[in-house]
């Protein structure tokens, strides 16, 4: 009879020891399964992070560059980006400036002055970003408020894009085209120089300057920032450095969550 029990108390031991093994080594599995797919989903959210989603917003329809500060620019079909802005060769945005004899800064195109180059240093002469975007349907509906239309050239962009909403510029915070990689910095403000005819150089003091005043405030939030100056058209600035054309689709980065 002792020798039964002996035997059946070996046996259960047996399979308590094989099922506690069994437990353990399902523990490990469990625990390797959970460390794989926690490596997977590092994976995954790095490969999200360095592969956004991309959503087109519209196309580049028009390109400009404003050699000298404040004076006409050049329509362009393709310019090189670097971190200082745009550039065709050996011309860039905003690469020269008009000064006074005591080498004050002017933005009055018709007063007497000299040029000065920053084609030796690492600077440029924007006022906020290295890019000034502007859409086509922007200026068609603001020009539904006045009696004169003005163009585009009135507002000088250096981007410009078409198949999209009016004022879509204001809300695209990261921006890819091509290579190059933009993000939004802020509105852009504007002064008398929208008044400034682009194809003959006379200036009105007027429209479309006050009709912007008026429908063109920044929002109550921001007043802090732009005060009572109205705002047309966003500034840009350059993540990535590229090339631009007309024609380039515009995408929106749409950034992914965990």
């Amino acid at each position: 009879m002792s020798s039964r029990v002996a035997a059946a108390a070996a046996a259960g031991l047996g399979v308590a020891l094989a099922t506690g093994l069994g437990v353990v080594a399902g523990l490990w599995v469990a625990v390797g399964l959970g460390l794989a797919a926690l490596g997977v989903g590092r994976l995954w959210g790095a490969y999200r992070q360095s592969h956004p989603e991309l959503v087109r917003v519209g196309e580049i329809s028009r390109l400009f560059i404003y050699p000298v500060k404040s004076c006409k620019g050049i329509p362009l079909t393709e310019v090189e980006v670097d971190e200082l802005g745009m550039k065709k060769g050996p011309l860039k945005d905003r690469q020269w400036l008009i000064v006074d004899e005591k080498w004050r800064m002017i933005t009055d195109p018709f007063e007497t002055a000299n040029v000065k180059s920053c084609e030796d240093v690492q600077t440029v002469y924007n006022d906020t970003s290295s890019c000034m975007m502007m859409s086509e349907a922007t200026v068609e509906d603001f020009n539904t408020k006045l009696e004169i239309k003005v163009k585009m050239e009135n507002f000088r962009p250096v981007v410009v894009v078409k198949d999209c909403k009016p004022y879509a510029e204001d809300t695209w915070k990261g921006l890819q085209i091509g290579t190059t990689k933009l993000y939004r910095r802020m509105a852009c403000t504007r002064c008398i120089f929208t008044t400034v005819d682009p194809d003959t150089g006379i200036i009105d003091k007027k429209e479309p300057l006050e009709t912007l005043k008026r429908y063109r405030q920044c929002d109550p939030a921001e007043k802090h920032i732009y005060k009572s100056v109205p705002v047309f058209g966003s500034h840009y600035g350059i993540e990535k450095p590229g090339v631009i054309r007309v024609g380039d689709p515009v995408y929106m980065i749409v950034e992914q969550k965990e």
